[in-house]
C-alpha cells in the first residue's frame, strides 16, 4: 500500500464564496444606488420604491422593501433596454441586471 503524505486535493480546496453560500453577501442600499448609474432609470426606480411607502432604511430591515426594489430594478432594466444600443447603455443595463439578480437570489433562493 502506498501512503501519500500530502492531503488529497479535495480536502484542501475551498469552495468559492458564492458556492459556499447560495445567498452570498447581502446587497446593501449603497450597492443599489451604484447600480443605478443611469439618471432616468435611477429616478424612476427610486420613485417607484418610495411610492410603495418604503425608505432607504427599510431596505436593510424589511423583506417587502427588498422585494419592491427588486421589482423597481427590473423595471429600470427594461427602461434602459428600450434605448438605442450603445456601450454606455449596455454597461448601465448590466449593472442593474447584476444587482437585481443578486437581490432576487437573496429573496428567493
Amino acid at each position: 500500500m502506498h501512503s501519500d503524505p500530502t492531503p488529497s486535493r479535495s480536502s484542501t480546496k475551498t469552495a468559492p464564496r458564492s458556492a459556499a453560500s447560495p445567498r452570498g453577501s447581502a446587497l446593501g442600499w449603497p450597492e443599489v444606488l451604484r447600480a443605478l448609474q443611469d439618471d432616468d432609470a435611477r429616478s424612476a426606480a427610486l420613485s417607484l420604491y418610495r411610492s410603495r411607502g418604503f425608505t432607504p432604511d427599510d431596505f436593510a430591515h424589511r423583506r417587502e422593501a427588498r422585494a419592491a426594489m427588486a421589482d423597481a430594478l427590473s423595471r429600470a432594466e427594461d427602461q434602459i433596454e428600450l434605448r438605442r444600443q450603445s456601450p454606455a447603455r449596455d454597461q448601465a443595463r448590466a449593472l442593474v441586471r447584476a444587482a437585481r439578480r443578486r437581490l432576487e437570489v437573496q429573496l428567493w433562493p
